[in-house]
């Protein structure tokens, strides 16, 4: 005998129903265990890529990548004397720069971007004034680690800060102007060149002539000022700082600033007076410019570290 029974639709449905919610369930579970491992491989690329940058070694590849420099480009930066590399050349050869020349071709990458030559690129790119404290301020290392506190005994690089000042380093935001801090220079009607930061008023600190191919400083680079200590030994230890008036590019100088002088071919010019014809000049042309351009050199800056940092895609 057979028994004939009935089933509630309504239970049907609802076991239908559990079951889409447990499956849903599931891919949420997995798709949130793809994005935790995500973030951790991230956070482990970060960290060996912030290693690798304390080492200062830049390499071939990683001027191109994060410049944008073409190879062909590169080369040619290197053979003019434009950039100091360490290592030797040749075929097979390894060719590395430091962090202050790999930070100087982010900068000079944007001039060359903006119609320049190489070669005016490059002399742009070292004759930019406040260079070291552009240089310094846009460098993650301070920016991420806190100095003050202990190292990590396994990787041997400092603790991060918990709250960086900025966030210009932070994976999750892209790449941005912060006006703030932002240093930049301006090019009117591609003959004088200003310096500008904060968005103050720019100063004029240079004049491109015969048709761009000459730049004159009107400041001197030939006079930086560089601070000193020298410590006394008596009944107390004690500094004291002086300063001392030398050329950028003086033998004493870090590396990446004892440029090639043939291929620097510097020419200065003291325009400071208010009277000074070609400074009155430069303020009138400031003032109403027929053509102006603009390049955000702590923005390049940061592009190309952010880049070389797995932060970005590469150029």
């Amino acid at each position: 005998m057979i028994v004939q029974g009935s089933v509630s639709s309504t239970g049907t449905f609802a076991c239908a129903s559990s079951k889409r919610s447990i499956l849903t369930a599931s891919r949420r579970c997995h798709i949130d265990m793809d994005a935790s491992a995500r973030s951790r491989g991230f956070a482990l690329d970060l960290e060996n890529a912030l290693r690798r940058y304390k080492e200062a070694t830049f390499d071939d590849s990683d001027v191109t990548k994060c410049t944008g420099l073409s190879v062909r480009s590169w080369r040619e930066l290197i053979k003019l004397g434009a950039v100091r590399t360490t290592g030797q050349r040749g075929h097979g050869r390894v060719r590395q720069c430091d962090h202050k020349s790999f930070k100087r071709l982010a900068v000079i990458a944007q001039f060359h971007r903006a119609g320049f030559n190489l070669s005016m690129a490059g002399r742009l790119g070292y004759l930019l004034p406040f260079d070291e404290r552009i240089y310094r301020d846009c460098d993650p290392i301070p920016i991420l680690f806190d100095p003050k506190r202990n190292a990590d005994p396994k990787t041997q690089v400092p603790r991060r800060r918990k709250d960086p000042r900025v966030d210009w380093f932070d994976p999750n935001r892209p790449a941005k102007a912060d006006p703030e801090y932002d240093c930049l220079i301006d090019i009117f009607d591609a003959r004088f060149v200003g310096f500008r930061w904060r968005n103050h008023n720019p100063w004029i600190y240079g004049e491109l002539r015969d048709d761009g191919r000459q730049f004159v400083s009107w400041y001197p680079f030939h006079r930086q000022n560089f601070v000193h200590e020298q410590i006394f030994y008596d009944d107390t230890a004690f500094k004291e700082f002086y300063e001392t008036s030398l050329p950028k590019w003086d033998f004493r100088a870090e590396t990446a600033d004892k440029i090639d002088l043939n291929f620097l071919d510097y020419s200065f010019e003291n325009h400071s007076a208010d009277d000074d014809p070609l400074r009155i000049a430069a303020q009138t042309v400031m003032q109403n410019p027929v053509v102006k351009t603009s390049i955000n050199i702590s923005l390049a800056v940061r592009t190309v570290l952010r880049r070389y940092l797995g932060m970005d895609p590469q150029a």
